[in-house]
């Protein structure tokens, strides 16, 4: 399920970029990092896959990190969130906070709030955020 969120809102691309958050990426929304230095010439689809898993490896372990069992659509929500957002700004979160007292309704409207990057509301981000709060409260046809 998350896999199918940040496909699908951070899109694909072979080539590097700078994000709105101005850090280098490539593949789905992986950020490049000063010793993978063998991505700035691009990858290939199977390399954007493996990058993909990997990074929402870490990013499911980090939103499971709640001292509570979450349901899948929760943890694929707050994958897709972390996954964006970095481990740093989510462990600071008041999502976060909600989620660890059990307070899922207060987290879920906790979403629109990480509707920025580099200091500007993205539209892209507003929409991301309500598919993410939506698949986080067991729509999951948000997924498609």
């Amino acid at each position: 399920m998350a896999a199918r969120l940040v496909r699908k809102y951070e899109g694909l691309s072979l080539a590097p970029y700078f994000c709105p958050a101005g850090k280098l990426t490539v593949g789905y929304g992986h950020v490049i990092l000063p010793h993978e230095l063998d991505l700035r010439g691009g990858v290939d689809l199977a390399e954007a896959e493996r990058l993909l898993l990997r990074d929402l490896a870490w990013a499911l372990f980090a939103a499971r990190d709640v001292g509570r069992v979450l349901e899948d659509c929760e943890a694929a929500a707050l994958a897709s969130l972390v996954f964006n957002i970095g481990p740093e700004a989510w462990r600071g979160s008041s999502l976060r906070r909600c989620v660890v007292v059990g307070d899922m309704e207060g987290a879920a409207a906790q979403f629109c709030r990480w509707n920025k990057a580099g200091g500007r509301v993205l539209p892209g981000l507003v929409k991301r955020r309500e598919a993410e709060r939506r698949v986080f409260q067991g729509w999951l046809n948000e997924l498609d």
